[in-house]
């Protein structure tokens, strides 16, 4: 049996290891008691993956399959209407793909964050206070922004969602940072799922398509609620190797489109 919930390495287990009550300890002396003692508990009964929302509830699945069941796959499109501050957004679709560019500058830091370890992946897993960003404040200049329609109604991101974006680096030191929020109406979004990636031997100048899957999240959002992703270059928690002031251009075709694809229950 699989279990996951948030959390950095340990921070959700982190009470039980000291005595006090904790569902993956209790778990765990269950799965001891039944197949060392032989105790008829019903812990061999139970669903093979369960994956613990933000706001606490468990949800079970047969296997990891059932899991990422429901995906839906959004085509990114190019990010548009700038205004006076360059703060272009692009849109998470599921039309057709188009074909288009957009540029950035890397090597800098934005207002997206994964947080600080173990502090945020506490505050997480036990307070529901994920690394949060006010989204006008992300800097367009240095990140790509896309966001998706509000939802209609309450649902779960669960699994892995999975990235395709082609890029084109004037560096052959690249790495990316996508970060995927669950924005309120107040344009604040909520981390749930984030992934580093890091190409050593890039080629310079020419486009290359990068597939990501990101972290695993089991996440509930509320009607209402927008997906947004963000990818830029730098995060705090990583040590990142795009250098200083080196454009990155992010681009789709009809024929290899930049797409994210998440499982939606």
């Amino acid at each position: 049996m699989m279990m996951l919930s948030h959390g950095d390495h340990t921070t959700a287990e982190l009470l039980g290891a000291y005595g006090f009550p904790n569902e993956i300890y209790t778990a765990v002396n269950q799965w001891f008691d039944h197949y060392l003692k032989g105790v008829n508990n019903g812990i061999d009964s139970q669903q093979s993956v369960q994956l613990k929302s933000q706001t606490g509830t468990w949800s079970t699945f047969a296997d990891w399959s059932a899991v990422q069941q429901g995906a839906v796959t959004y085509n990114l499109t190019r990010p548009v209407s700038c205004g006076l501050l360059y703060q272009c957004t692009g849109s998470l679709a599921t039309g057709t793909a188009s074909g288009w560019q957009y540029g950035i500058t890397g090597g800098y830091l934005t207002a997206a964050t994964t947080g600080v370890a173990f502090v945020s992946g506490a505050l997480t897993g036990f307070l529901n206070l994920p690394p949060a960003v006010a989204l006008p404040l992300v800097n367009r200049w240095n990140a790509g922004v896309w966001v998706g329609q509000p939802a209609t109604q309450a649902q779960n991101l669960t699994g892995m969602p999975s990235l395709q974006v082609t890029v084109t680096p004037t560096s052959n030191q690249l790495t990316l940072v996508a970060y995927l929020y669950d924005v309120n109406a107040s344009g604040i979004g909520q981390l749930m799922t984030w992934k580093p990636y890091t190409i050593g031997n890039a080629m310079v100048g020419v486009p290359q398509t990068i597939a990501m899957n990101l972290e695993a999240t089991d996440w509930q959002i509320n009607p209402g609620d927008q997906l947004a992703l963000v990818i830029d270059t730098a995060d705090l928690r990583y040590a990142g190797v795009t250098p200083l002031n080196r454009d990155v251009t992010f681009s789709a075709s009809t024929a290899v489109p930049s797409t994210l694809t998440v499982s939606l229950h």
